[in-house]
């Protein structure tokens, strides 16, 4: 809208007369009024009054107070405001019932009268909601009426079924046609303990009107501040050269008397000295230099780098990975050099943390040694401060490169628990532990496979949603042209890596069909289409009759039929063992 010239000087007049009106005026006490009787209006009641006049069109008239202290009779749990036509506002009590969570009216409904009087209508007692009883229970009755959304019960026609949205937080089905602005919220407080501190309170609110003199005398000196002697004793107390040994020393008790930090940079303390000339004295028991190392302890963190740069970094941790090929496996070699430098800076920002925190350390500690997700338990460095400056990195103590078999596909998520291990590979082997050359079928091996020659893997991980990486103690790239029959012959070439079903969980069931007839006379050759099952149908020991050619593996001339050990002989599966030579996993040099 707009203002005329005229207007605007005619409210300017206006306020003016009312501030020298105001000015002449003798202020009036507040009173505490009749709230012994009629309870306390507090803030969530004009928090809920505002979110009605958000959902009226009209603005809201009548006193909401005296509305909401009227309608608080003995026995309300809480109000229900509605706006009628030309912004009306109508107060009506609430009540729960707890056997069933039916929300009840009582009493009298009030509305606006004449003046500041009320005009209260008896009205019969009825349902106007449902309240899930469970809800009641958790929550409490309070937590329906100051949470309920506006125009909730003010539809017109059945009680609303109430539901549970969030912990505390009820709600009612939304868009019902047919409602008006409403509001639910508690009753005026009228308990006497919350009645007896709002009086305190008030009597304390009302000197300040009651003694106006007292409040005028106050005045405002000022004052001579010695700043440059506050800077100094500030400057000294929060010296870190002083206030640290303090508190370490009042951590310490020599015989039953307590140690100090003397100002000259020593303890106090009638047992100890800083001199030999004193070492005679009666009391003296210690003496203790001026400059003393400090504790060194530090706290050993087992938790392994290479989580946190798996997640943030994959690129950084395995240079490539995007480019991988699904069901795809290739050996890889760790880093050390790497490994080495990003434990070095992680070490290096915890000791500057400690130190920040005032942690009782010399800053020597090395907190992460773990890099890798150990399956042994072995630490990937060794202590920072026993590294040798002449090493450069990747070549201290006990770093070394390690063989990782990276695995891309869905084979170790449809069989999580295949078994990896490696197993060294005698000259000429096509397989491991295989006699060369290989024995005929029936022929015991002398050969076979030793389990205490498996090379089980040291470190296991996950990258992405599909990737796999296992790690070996083994040498990925020595070279054995160049090897001294003296030196430890652990290269990759010199192993079989094995990834191997795990024996105790058995498979049944056939081949499937290939359409090529019979590839052998036993059960393992067996397609579905030979027993007569096709997808969807059940198999049953009358199928199993059905498989030719007859032998001795499969009798056909059945003396019995089949029961369910025959059954699950012919069905069982018998465990898969991949095999892969080192050698065919090596990364192709450029």
């Amino acid at each position: 809208g707009s203002l005329s010239g005229t207007e605007l000087a005619r409210i300017q007049q206006a306020s003016a007369t009312a501030q020298r009106q105001a000015a002449s005026l003798k202020p009036r006490a507040p009173l505490m009024g009749d709230v012994w009787h009629q309870g306390i209006v507090t803030e969530t009641h004009r928090l809920r009054l505002a979110q009605l006049q958000m959902t009226s069109a009209a603005p809201l008239q009548g006193d909401f107070a005296q509305l909401i202290r009227q309608a608080s009779k003995h026995g309300a749990e809480g109000l229900l405001m509605t706006v009628q036509a030309g912004g009306a506002v109508h107060a009506q009590a609430l009540k729960i019932d707890g056997r069933n969570g039916n929300l009840k009216t009582i009493g009298s409904a009030f509305s606006p009268g004449t003046g500041r009087k009320l005009r209260s209508v008896r009205i019969a007692p009825g349902s106007v909601a449902a309240v899930p009883i469970q809800a009641l229970r958790l929550y409490g009755n309070n937590a329906v009426f100051t949470s309920l959304p506006p125009g909730t019960l003010g539809q017109a026609g059945a009680p609303v079924r109430i539901g549970l949205d969030a912990p505390g937080q009820f709600s009612a089905p939304a868009g019902v046609p047919g409602t008006i602005p409403s509001i639910t919220l508690p009753p005026a407080v009228k308990e006497r303990a919350v009645l007896q501190r709002y009086s305190e309170a008030f009597k304390d609110y009302q000197k300040l009107w009651r003694e106006p003199n007292e409040l005028a005398q106050i005045g405002i000196q000022p004052v001579d501040f010695a700043l440059a002697q506050a800077v100094q004793q500030t400057r000294a107390r929060i010296d870190p050269a002083l206030t640290v040994p303090a508190r370490l020393a009042s951590m310490l008790s020599l015989g039953e008397q307590t140690v100090g930090w003397a100002r000259s940079g020593g303890l106090s303390n009638s047992y100890i000295a800083e001199r030999f000339d004193l070492a005679f004295a009666d009391l003296l028991r210690y003496i203790v230099p001026p400059r003393f190392d400090r504790v060194m302890a530090f706290p050993q963190l087992p938790f392994p780098l290479s989580k946190k740069l798996e997640t943030l970094a994959p690129e950084t941790f395995l240079p490539g990975v995007g480019a991988l090929p699904d069901d795809f496996i290739i050996a890889v070699q760790t880093n050390p050099r790497f490994v080495e430098a990003l434990m070095l800076g992680a070490n290096h920002e915890m000791g500057r943390e400690l130190l920040w925190q005032g942690f009782p350390t010399d800053q020597r500690g090395t907190p992460f040694q773990h890099f890798w997700q150990r399956l042994d338990g072995s630490t990937d460095i060794s202590w920072i401060h026993t590294w040798r400056a002449t090493q450069p990195l990747g070549e201290q103590t006990g770093s070394k490169p390690m063989l990782v078999l990276l695995i891309r596909g869905q084979l170790l998520a449809r069989f999580p628990t295949l078994s990896i291990y490696a197993y060294p590979k005698l000259a000429e082997q096509t397989r491991p532990g295989g006699s060369v050359p290989p024995k005929p079928p029936g022929t015991p091996d002398p050969a076979e496979m030793d389990p205490k020659q498996m090379e089980m893997p040291v470190l296991k991980g996950h990258l992405g949603k599909d990737i796999t990486y296992i790690g070996f103690d083994i040498n990925p790239d020595q070279d054995p042209a160049f090897l001294d029959p003296k030196l430890d012959l652990r290269y990759m070439e010199n192993f079989y890596f094995v990834l191997e079903e795990q024996m105790t969980e058995p498979r049944f069931g056939f081949d499937e069909p290939d359409n090529k007839g019979q590839a052998g006379a036993g059960w393992l050759s067996v397609d579905w289409n030979e027993v007569g099952v096709v997808g969807g149908q059940h198999f049953g020991s009358a199928n199993l009759r059905q498989a030719l050619p007859l032998t001795p593996n499969r009798p056909g001339d059945w003396i019995e039929p089949p029961h369910a050990a025959t059954v699950a002989n012919a069905l069982l599966q018998r465990p898969f063992r991949g095999y892969y030579a080192g050698a065919a996993l090596k990364m192709p040099k450029p």
